[in-house]
C-alpha cells in the first residue's frame, strides 16, 4: 500500500502500484537543476522523435496565481529515456527505482 509524503503518494517495491507510475516535468525540472520550460521543450522534442503523441502525458497544474500552467506526467521508461540525454550526474539523480519517493500515482 501506499503511503503520502508531502501531496505525493508514495509506493513500495514489496507494493507496486496498481497504475503506471511518473514523474511530472515539474519534478524533472527540480532534480535536474533546469528551467521548466527547457525541460517542456526537451520532452515534447523526445516524444516528437520517438513518434508517441505528446497529447498521452499532456497535463496542467496551478501556478502561485492558481493559474492553469502545462506540464508532462512521464512514465518511468520515457523519464529514463529523457534523463539518459543529459549528463551523467543528472542521470544519477533522476533515475531511480520505481519505488522512489518522487514517483507517484496518477490520479
Amino acid at each position: 500500500n501506499g503511503r503520502f509524503v508531502g501531496n505525493l503518494e508514495v509506493w513500495h517495491r514489496a507494493s507496486p502500484p496498481p497504475v503506471p507510475v511518473t514523474m511530472s516535468s515539474l519534478e524533472i525540472a527540480e532534480l535536474t537543476g533546469k528551467r521548466h520550460d527547457n525541460i517542456m521543450r526537451d520532452i515534447d522534442r523526445m516524444l516528437k522523435k520517438l513518434e508517441i503523441d505528446v497529447l498521452k502525458f499532456e497535463d496542467v497544474y496551478k501556478d502561485a496565481k492558481g493559474e492553469d500552467r502545462p506540464c508532462f506526467n512521464l512514465p518511468y521508461r520515457e523519464c529514463q529515456i529523457l534523463v539518459s540525454g543529459y549528463d551523467v550526474t543528472l542521470r544519477a539523480t533522476c533515475i531511480r527505482p520505481p519505488s522512489s519517493t518522487h514517483c507517484h500515482r496518477d490520479p
